[in-house]
């Protein structure tokens, strides 16, 4: 047998020592690529039945969050958990490790979606809320991601509701139509905004009202409806009693079996680029008690017919007008001749209205398609 020299066997040494090493390294190494992988995780909101991607959020609204995970070690080291923390926008930890659920969902190789949710309360704050979510493999390998998403002061609705938060802006994201539920928006808070973003409101032609403010005695109310379409409600598409200092804008009232908006006993309302029409008696009615309750306010306003509604609140010269409604209310000493009014052919709606308004003269007034002409 040959006798090694002393290179000989420092470089079998050195080989036998490498082989060793890496016996140890390989294994790791390999372990260290199988880390369990966080894909950033998305938020959702729900619609009917179908997960729309957003990161804006209303009150009320149910925020599902989603992420992907991998593992590429699954038959040796599965995952173990995956958690999530929920920090709202005051820093205040809604979910503390909190276990997400496996939807069985897959999003490629060795890689499943998981979910879980949070429904955001009144008392929620608005702002920038923070998610974390973190993976565990069964060897106890971590990997974690983030996200953030916004909660802005307002809620969204779908179906006829109360509206009782104050200072709250609500959306209607959906037409409501056929309703059966009388008073379908109930607006008993004060400071409110409406915007039903053009989508509709429609009664079974029993229910009541589609909009509803009502208090028990006179109060600044401060609330205002706007891109609203309200149709087919009983006795009126919109009503406000006791209710000062309000906005209605960019709105339709139609064919109501009542009135298309009524104001009763309030003040300091503006009416703004409305139509009100086809409605079965007035689409505008006023009752005021006082000089004070007159002190509302029509800009652009068209009524049935296809022509305009206009109201006066002091005094006035008008003459030789086709209207679809006239309305004159603690306007002393006004003079209206040679003036049409022409309501809907089919429903022989509107009219010619006088409140509270004295030492006036009036000729030539001439009805059309009305069904009432009251001095009051």
């Amino acid at each position: 047998m040959k006798k090694l020299d002393t290179e000989e066997i420092i470089s079998f040494a050195l080989w036998f020592l490498t082989l060793i090493f890496l016996s140890y390294v390989i294994p790791k190494a390999l372990i260290i690529l199988a880390t369990p992988f966080v894909y950033k995780p998305e938020t959702f909101n729900e619609t009917d039945s179908v997960l729309v991607k957003t990161s804006v959020f209303a009150l009320g609204n149910k925020v599902i969050v989603r992420t992907n995970v991998s593992d590429n070690d699954v038959t040796n080291h599965p995952i173990d958990k995956v958690i999530m923390n929920l920090t709202d926008a005051q820093n205040n930890l809604k979910y503390n490790n909190k276990p997400m659920s496996n939807t069985g969902i897959s999003c490629g190789t060795n890689c499943t979606i998981w979910e879980l949710n949070y429904t955001l309360q009144p008392a929620d704050p608005a702002g920038i809320w923070k998610i974390n979510i973190t993976a565990n493999d069964t060897s106890n390998l971590k990997a974690s991601n983030s996200t953030t998403f916004e909660v802005k002061n307002y809620v969204y609705l779908t179906d006829c509701s109360v509206l009782d938060q104050a200072g709250k802006t609500y959306y209607l994201i959906k037409d409501i139509t056929d309703s059966s539920t009388s008073y379908c928006m109930n607006i008993s808070a004060n400071n409110v905004t409406l915007d039903c973003q053009n989508h509709l409101i429609d009664g079974d032609g029993s229910a009541v009202y589609g909009i509803y403010v009502y208090r028990d005695s006179a109060q600044t109310t401060n609330i205002t409806i706007k891109n609203c379409n309200v149709s087919d409600w009983d006795v009126a598409n919109i009503h406000f009693y006791y209710a000062n200092n309000n906005v209605i804008q960019n709105t339709t009232s139609t064919s109501s079996l009542g009135d298309g908006l009524q104001l009763y006993l309030s003040s300091n309302n503006r009416i703004i680029n409305c139509t009100l029409s086809e409605n079965s008696y007035s689409d505008f009615y006023i009752e005021v008690s006082s000089d004070a309750e007159c002190n509302n306010c029509l800009e652009n306003v068209m009524g049935s017919n296809n022509l305009p509604i206009k109201y006066f609140n002091s005094s006035v010269s008008l003459s030789d007008e086709v209207l679809s409604e006239l309305i004159l209310c603690n306007a002393d000493y006004s003079n209206v001749t040679n003036v049409t009014l022409d309501g809907s052919q089919s429903k022989k709606n509107n009219g010619f209205f006088v409140w509270r308004t004295d030492y006036s003269n009036f000729s030539q007034i001439n009805s059309s398609n009305n069904w009432a002409v009251s001095y009051t």
